[in-house]
């Protein structure tokens, strides 16, 4: 029963102390949807080349399974 208790007091106190990063990060992502639209998005990602970077990442992840 100890143990329990433990693990109970360690899950609660992890999530109190993380509350406040989701609730920062609920908020920005809130402004960003309503400020940043989805041609903004499309017109950014054509300037820099999306799909490079997207390949690039992808190649990344990839190369890390294999090592």
């Amino acid at each position: 029963m100890k143990s329990f208790l433990q693990l109970n007091t360690i899950f609660v106190s992890i999530l109190i102390e993380s509350m406040p990063f989701v609730l920062i990060g609920v908020f920005i992502s809130g402004i960003i949807q309503m400020f940043v639209t989805e041609e903004m998005v499309q017109k950014w990602c054509r300037k820099i080349k999306c799909r490079i970077y997207l390949f690039h990442c992808i190649g990344a992840i990839v190369s890390d399974y294999d090592a």
